[in-house]
């Protein structure tokens, strides 16, 4: 498996990142989506140095909000019409598995000396991390 960020860095001639490129179009195609499905903010603009979308007047969620069962109901319906949704390109979280794969196999490698350390680390190691990481996916 690879990374579609980070592990391989493909650069054209001009030393330009091909893979930071093609995150930023595939994130302004999923985001002009979302806006014409009235989704997300209005979509105004598409710039080389970033978008021009609508703004909103909002504030962040409390954590004890997601509690609330309308809320949580409202969010759940988002969430599946997003899902549901037929994009241009694999929606699949490749990359943060990835990621999260890549620093499970640093972390295995780490020698602790110092006791209260190694007792945290042996604690940790008891949620079975890899077969955690295997049920996410």
């Amino acid at each position: 498996m690879t990374c579609n960020k980070g592990e391989t860095k493909r650069n054209n001639q001009d030393g330009f990142n091909v893979r930071g490129t093609e995150a930023m179009v595939l994130e302004s195609v999923m985001f002009a989506i979302l806006a014409e499905r009235s989704l997300g903010p209005k979509l105004y603009g598409i710039f080389p140095q970033g978008r021009l979308e609508q703004f909103i007047a909002s504030r962040k969620l409390e954590t004890g909000e997601l509690a609330i069962p309308s809320i949580s109901a409202e969010i759940a319906k988002k969430m599946a019409t997003f899902h549901r949704m037929t994009m241009p390109f694999n929606k699949e979280p490749k990359w943060l598995f990835c990621t999260m794969e890549k620093y499970l196999q640093q972390v295995m490698r780490i020698n602790f000396t110092r006791e209260p350390q190694v007792g945290i680390f042996h604690r940790l190691l008891g949620y079975n991390l890899p077969e955690e990481l295997e049920k996410l996916r």
